[in-house]
This record gives C-alpha cells, structure tokens and sequence, in this order.
C-alpha cells in the first residue's frame, strides 16, 4: 500500500491530507522523490531532520535549493533556515532539540512540497532496561530494551549492552556476550545493562578479543541509561565462550616457537603441549608445559591425583614458554613410579584443557 499525499486549495490556506490508498493501475503519479527527508536523533535526547535535494541542483541544475519551513502546534507554518548544510550533495540539517512535540516541517522544491513526520519532543526514558534471566553464573540473560518517550517514532533502534560490574553502581565494568553464558569468574559481580536510544548506527567490522572485556566507564545521557539488575549469583563451572578453545599439539611442535598475527593485532589463540611421559628422577626440575596464548594471559598449571595436588601460577604469552615442577613434588603426588597424574592447565577465560601422564622416577 503506497502512502499518497493529496493537497487541496481551501479558503484558510494549503491543508494536507495523508490517505493510505491501493495502488492501482492508472492511478495517479508517486509522490516525488525529491526533495525527501531522513530523521535522527542525538545521544543528548535532541533531534535533527535533514532535507535532501533533487540532484539537478547539486550538480548546477537549474533547480533552486528548497525552502523550509517550521509548523508549530495550531500555529501558522514559518520559514527556517538550515543549521548547517551539505552543498555538494544537496544536504539541509535543521535541528528540531528544542521545538515543541507536535511540530512538523515543510520542505518545497520545482513545485513539489513534501510535509514530515512530527517532531514528539526530546527523547527520554521511561522505563529502564532489563534482562530476561536472573543474573546467575551459567545464566544467558538476554537484555530487553526500556522504552521511550519523545523523538520520531521511526527507525528508531536500542542497541544493548550487558556489562559485569565491581559495583553497584555500574562502575568499573566488562563486558560480556549476549550470547553466553555468564562465566565463572564474574559471581558475586553486579549484571548491569544499558540500553542507547538511537537512529540506526554504523559499525566497522573488527576482530573480538578474546581476553580483553573491558569496557570504558558509562556516561548517562537523556538518550543512554544504565540499569544494574542484580548481583550475579554463583554457579556451576563456566567458561566464557568467546575466549579461544585450547588445543594440544606434540611437545617438540612449541619448542622456540613465536606466535604473532602479521597485521600486528590480537587473535585468539591458545595452544598447549606436554611430554609423553613425565620423568621425576634426582633433584632437577621436571619440564611438565609448554604453551602460547595470544593475547597475553595469565592462568595456573595443576598437577593432581586423588587428593594430592599442586598448582603453579603461569603468564602466557605469544613466545612458547615451558614450565618445570620438582621433581619431589612430582613424586609426592603420583606415590610411586608409573602411576598417572592429570596436568590441568587454566589460562585466562578459556575452558581447563586436561591430560593424563604417567610419572616415573
């Protein structure tokens, strides 16, 4: 169904009536295409419109530019002058932040006069965000948006934000996925969401990183809230799913290796090596791992059997590193020769990747 505009001559001037009618076969010519015009809104809760020009007078046509005009509630329209102007592509700016809701803008060009949507007043919250789910380690809860009150009411979009905070408050924050389930490490963390209110926006596409969730400290704005749901309960052991899957390679594979992206920025990547056997004879140190992880991140190593264990911090990196245990310590967990021990290696936000060796000495 086309949207038609009639305009009709009566004694108290030009009224416009928007009719919603069939398009059919003979029916009178579309509205023109030009001029046209595109809305916004700003991160202050103000708007803007912008009038776009038939393109004979970009390019030196003949055409004159359009003229604007302002119609105030049960006032007479009024000429307005463009805030700022794109003369190279025909582009008039008109900010509205501050006209009454109600108002509505003329734009006339080569006889053709094209009337906006109105104006309903800067945008402001009237609900805050939320979250489907309880905040909960292991939960996936799926933000939802508040709503609104003011701007165009057309094309208008909320891009959400779940973030995990130190605070109540919402301060000192990361990031996490809308995707995921909430990991471990953020229990006892406070499950913040914002929600922007806005005209659609353009993103550059980018690589996500795996180990980096920190987000800048939020700014509210009348077009930008913050809501701290609750406190993130504990639950079963979870790993965050962005962060890369570990994979195991043979030891020689990560001896004097260096891993680096030749764009020269970070990628996911964690890569874990041990020998085939564990050797714990004499008083030497035993090399147990070897590993890389970009970006850089910090972890443990663990060696266990029963209820003998020992665990020994790690920072990796994207140079192979290998890590050595005494081999007493070797010998106090397995109890005797040829019996298995299981190296577990956690290292930043990544699942625990496991082996199982045998130690003799």
């Amino acid at each position: 169904m086309r949207r038609r505009r009639t305009y009709l001559a009566l004694a108290g001037g030009l009224s416009v009536l928007t009719l919603a009618l069939p398009q059919t076969a003979g029916a009178a010519d579309p509205l023109p295409e030009y001029p046209r015009f595109t809305y916004s809104i700003n991160v202050d809760g103000g708007g803007e419109i912008s009038v776009y020009s038939d393109p004979g007078t970009v390019v030196g046509g003949p055409l004159a530019p359009p003229t604007l005009e302002r119609c105030l509630p049960a006032a007479p329209c009024v000429a307005a002058a463009p805030s700022s102007t794109l003369d190279y592509v025909g582009v008039a700016r008109l900010d509205v932040s501050d006209d009454p809701a109600g108002t509505t803008y003329r734009a006339a060009q080569n006889g053709q006069t094209v009337e906006s949507l109105p104006w309903r007043g800067r945008v402001v919250n009237l609900s805050p965000p939320t979250v489907t789910a309880p905040p909960a380690v292991g939960a996936v809860p799926i933000p939802v948006a508040g709503t609104w009150g003011g701007g165009w009411g057309i094309d208008e979009q909320d891009y959400l934000d779940l973030r995990a905070c130190k605070t109540d408050g919402g301060a000192d924050c990361e990031s996490l996925s809308q995707r995921c389930p909430i990991p471990s490490r953020f229990a006892g963390r406070w499950l913040a969401v914002s929600d922007l209110r806005s005209d659609p926006l353009v993103f550059a596409a980018g690589p996500e990183l795996a180990f980096d969730r920190t987000v800048a400290a939020f700014t509210p704005s009348p077009a930008r809230v913050l809501s701290v749901v609750g406190q993130i309960a504990p639950g079963p052991q979870t790993a965050d799913c962005r962060a890369p899957k570990g994979r195991w390679l043979g030891f020689d594979q990560l001896r004097n290796r260096r891993y680096v992206n030749a764009a020269g920025g970070n990628f996911s990547l964690l890569l874990a090596a041990v020998p085939d056997r564990l050797a714990a004879r004499g008083t030497a140190p035993s090399l147990v791992l070897r590993a890389v992880s970009l970006p850089a991140s910090t972890g443990e190593l663990r060696i266990s059997r029963g209820s003998r264990s020992m665990v020994l911090p790690l920072t990796l990196s994207g140079s192979a590193k290998g890590f050595a245990v005494e081999a007493g310590d070797l010998r106090r967990i397995a109890g005797q020769s040829g019996r298995r021990v299981t190296v577990t290696l956690v290292a930043g936000d990544s699942a625990p990747m496991v082996k199982h060796l045998r130690v003799s000495f």
